[in-house]
């Protein structure tokens, strides 16, 4: 089974199969190491997953023959000569990056949390190909090739609600989701399983339970159904060497994914409490909308899913803070100012991906979902997001798209001004932001209200 060693070069042995293999394997003294097979000799690889390279410097080639480079914006596999087998000693990245998942979760009991989709490649004709591409390997052009993934470790992996010994193969699509390796056992409450790092602070574990029942229980009302199965996470404390707060995290379908750091977590702080629960509501408020059937996204267009998940978070969270009216005002003067801060640059909206500005759509996107939502005739935003959801599996669409959501808006009552109001702000510049935006809020009755230095301090929000 596995992976054979040899004093130059790692050995794979494997029958000739139509799809690429790539078995990882966690080796007894804690090294990682990934082998790919292809079916044909190649040239050049690109690395699909993740809009940013990271690889280069912690892949070693055991290869003869294989390096591993960034090119441009790109991780390449370069061969010379062609050649249909690569092996690499990997150093796993364990910190965030922009607009992706963390590749491997650390947890601080030697466990990992294992992104099956980190693999993904696709062909290319060598490295002058790659050099003249302008864009990133997230976006590079060619097929992915069909593959499987076989995970291998001396310890168990869970995967799915259950455990494997040993080795699991796999057949990701996109990120896929998360495969644990390690010792723990799995923690299992009315509202979750999976693994809660037990580097974790008390104070933020021991909420842990009781603030998802109360963020379920209230999206189960909201969305109209219950999830099948309790949420699969995957909690990760990544330590408390720098100051402040730090976190990040995602919905991979059912599963969650959540890192946090900083030495702000060392004491106890209401204030963090309250922010921490809008995390797990807008990372949950996304498990939702995957469970509705979502389907894909476009990059340029994240304002829609990522908007209207802190849209949903922060009303939810407004129900669970001590004090709703401050909780809200804070959440809104922040989000109108970055909205605001983003649009005095000149781009549209939709342009945000291309500038590395990926959070104007949090803000500007939540902003917008509350202008839609006070233009309908009937509903709340929750409604609106189920009918655009089952609307888009009727139509068999393969990614939401503005047009659908601006269609969809104006059927249900939001006035045509509004609306390509909204549009112009998603796809033209903006001459004067905060005017701009002031109004959106006035007309649609949101009641905003300013101090005398012109930061929102309140709006007039549904409960």
């Amino acid at each position: 089974m596995g992976l054979v060693l040899a004093t130059a070069a790692v050995l794979v042995t494997a029958s000739e199969q139509a799809v690429t293999e790539v078995k990882l394997r966690e080796m007894p003294d804690g090294r990682w190491i990934v082998a790919f097979r292809f079916p044909e000799p190649q040239r050049a690889v690109v690395f699909r997953q993740a809009p940013e390279p990271y690889r280069a410097g912690h892949w070693t080639s055991l290869t003869e023959g294989v390096a591993l480079e960034t090119v441009g914006q790109t991780d390449v596999m370069l061969f010379e000569p062609p050649a249909r087998q690569a092996v690499f000693e990997i150093e796993p990245h364990t910190t965030s990056l922009a607009k992706a998942y963390t590749p491997f979760l650390a947890f601080t009991d030697g466990g990992w949390g294992v992104l099956e989709g980190q693999f993904r490649v696709s062909s290319a004709t060598g490295r002058a190909e790659v050099a003249a591409f302008e864009g990133n390997g997230e976006s590079w052009p060619g097929d992915l090739f069909d593959y499987t993934l076989t995970i291998e470790s001396e310890r168990s992996l869970f995967h799915g609600g259950a455990w494997a010994d040993g080795s699991l193969e796999l057949s990701p699509e996109g990120d896929g989701s998360y495969v644990y390796v390690g010792d723990a056992r799995v923690e299992t409450s009315e509202n979750y399983v999976g693994f809660i790092d037990r580097g974790l602070p008390a104070w933020i574990r021991d909420q842990l339970d009781d603030d998802l029942t109360a963020i379920f229980a209230e999206l189960s009302t909201e969305w109209g159904f219950t999830l099948p199965e309790p949420v699969e996470v995957l909690f990760v404390f990544d330590g408390a060497e720098h100051p402040g707060l730090a976190q990040t995290g995602g919905a991979l379908g059912q599963q969650l994914a959540l890192q946090v750091s900083g030495d702000a977590l060392l004491e106890p702080d209401a204030s963090i409490l309250a922010y921490f629960r809008w995390f797990l509501a807008h990372e949950s408020a996304h498990v939702y909308q995957n469970a509705a059937g979502m389907p894909g996204v476009p990059a340029a267009h994240a304002w829609m899913q990522e908007g209207v998940a802190n849209t949903m978070a922060h009303r939810i969270s407004g129900r669970l803070a001590e004090d709703r009216k401050d909780f809200l005002g804070e959440v809104y003067g922040r989000a109108f100012a970055d909205c605001v801060a983003y649009l005095d640059t000149g781009a549209p909206l939709a342009a945000a991906i291309q500038t590395g500005r990926f959070d104007a759509y949090y803000a500007c996107g939540d902003l917008i979902a509350l202008v839609t939502e006070a233009g309908l005739a009937e509903g709340d935003i929750f409604e609106f997001w189920r009918a655009f959801l089952e609307t888009s599996e009727a139509e068999e669409v393969a990614e939401i798209a503005p047009d659908h959501y601006f269609r969809l808006a104006r059927s249900r009552g939001l006035a045509e001004g509004t609306a390509r109001r909204l549009e112009a702000l998603v796809f033209e510049p903006v001459s004067h932001p905060y005017a701009t935006l002031r109004e959106l809020l006035e007309t649609a009755g949101l009641a905003p209200r300013f101090d005398e230095e012109g930061k929102l301090e309140s709006l007039d929000l549904p409960r």
